[in-house]
């Protein structure tokens, strides 16, 4: 008998069956049903029970984990997990609120996830599971090649140069039909020393935020590169949604998508400061320090940092100080997988650290035309696709100084359109973020018709 279903349930029968046999029922009722396997449900009598649960997994989409009271003492869920693992399932993770986070490292192979839903009823589970599948499903109808897997024994990455691979929407920029490594913006006047970066963030941090923080003096360029690959290597097994920089001095701006091309642009400095020069004359002082950022957004959390490069005319003797490197999280965190990459890098934060208020602001705008310079494109398939764009701040938002930042900006479009159509382009709202070591994340929302 066939137990070819897109969703493998794993659960501990005591306290967990009512839940995976309703989760069950809700997911085959979706618009799109999910044919899902429950152990206890889809057994029959005669079956060679660990063959069928295995093959169930090798054949399934989805693997969902339900951790409930007694979940974390079953050999028959570790072994299911691990076999998941092994198989590059993509793992759903959801646990029952009055379950400590903390006693999650019993369940080794799920407790570096960043990703794990709360639930108290049987409603609330399914809504959590079917949210995240509709998610998933969206995210990689943009790029169907990359598919969201959880590998329980993942490749380490060995150079630096293939970190853009491991992003899961690579965004590149286009001006006039080329590809460039960053755009150029002007500062407007009392943001001349700010470090603003424009890129689309799934999180909010309203009310509340956490975070925590090291900080290092003069670290050498490659330094730099040791911390991003060390970073992306221990959250390898994380979604990496979008990355982006912004690099400032004497009032121009660098700003730019990915690792790779941070570290670039922080090395094609004096091509950089010869632009200053070029723009406002060479009388124009340029400062011993310029201000620079990077994030990456990974599930619930934005890995940042925030740094002053020195100026210098050798790009081998570049360093960066005053090297602040950090999380920011919605709550706090359990998780062990952060004091190990702190511990990789050799300097563990001594505290978390809490932000009342929160560090996210929304602006509802009324929607007006965006007239764009140029697009943010991203691959799919053997096409590009425009998933932003970038030109002149539009004149509507100059009144508002906390969002009047640059002479350009860039707007995120909530659904892509293929390169070679044109269309008319609308800004709907922004939000803004504020990292804690003080740099900014704009996050400008439009429409296409």
């Amino acid at each position: 008998m066939s137990h070819e279903k897109e969703v493998f349930i794993c659960y501990e029968t005591k306290t967990g069956l009512s839940f995976a046999k309703h989760l069950k029922e809700s997911l085959e009722k979706m618009k799109s049903p999910k044919l899902s396997f429950v152990a206890s449900e889809d057994l029959k009598p005669g079956e060679p029970e660990q063959d069928v649960r295995e093959n169930a997994i090798e054949k399934c989409r989805y693997f969902v984990v339900i951790v409930t009271s007694l979940t974390l003492e079953s050999d028959e869920v570790k072994k299911e997990i691990s076999l998941a693992g092994k198989c590059g399932k993509t793992l759903i993770i959801c646990k029952n609120k009055k379950i400590d986070r903390a006693l999650l490292s019993k369940l080794p192979m799920i407790s570096k996830l960043q990703h794990i839903d709360d639930f108290e009823t049987k409603e609330e589970l399914a809504n959590n599971v079917i949210s995240a599948i509709l998610d998933i499903e969206e995210l990689e109808k943009r790029n169907p090649e990359r598919k969201i897997v959880f590998d329980a024994s993942p490749t380490p990455i060995k150079s630096f140069d293939k970190l853009a691979e491991k992003q899961f929407e690579v965004r590149d920029i286009i001006y006039e039909g080329k590809v460039i490594p960053y755009i150029e913006f002007e500062s407007n006047e009392g943001h001349e020393h700010e470090c603003t970066l424009y890129s689309k963030i799934y999180n909010d941090f309203f009310e509340r935020a956490y975070y925590l923080e090291a900080n290092f003096n003069l670290v050498p360029i490659n330094k730099l590169k040791d911390i991003l690959l060390m970073y992306y290597n221990t959250f390898v097994n994380y979604q990496h949604y979008h990355s982006a920089f912004s690099i400032t001095q004497s009032g121009l701006n660098w700003i730019g998508y990915g690792a790779n091309n941070f570290v670039k642009a922080l090395q094609n400095q004096s091509l950089r400061y010869s632009q200053i020069k070029k723009k406002y004359g060479d009388e124009t002082y340029i400062h011993h320090n310029e201000s620079a950022c990077f994030i990456d957004e990974i599930g619930e959390t934005i890995f940042y940092i925030d740094t002053q490069p020195k100026s210098s005319s050798n790009l081998n003797e570049l360093t960066l100080d005053f090297f602040s490197i950090g999380f920011i999280f919605k709550d706090i965190p359990f998780n062990t997988i952060y004091n190990e990459f702190f511990n990789k890098i050799k300097n563990v934060p001594e505290s978390l650290k809490e932000v009342n208020g929160g560090l996210t602001q929304r602006f509802p705008l009324k929607e007006f035309t965006f007239k764009e310079e140029g697009f943010i494109a991203t691959n799919y398939r053997d096409e590009r696709y425009v998933s932003g764009l970038y030109g002149e701040i539009p004149i509507e938002l100059k009144n508002n100084e906390i969002i009047n930042r640059h002479n350009k900006i860039i707007v995120n479009l909530r659904d892509y359109h293929d390169m070679k159509q044109k269309r008319k382009h609308s800004i709907r709202g922004v939000k803004i973020t504020q990292i804690p070591s003080g740099s900014y994340i704009l996050d400008f929302t439009g429409d296409w018709q």
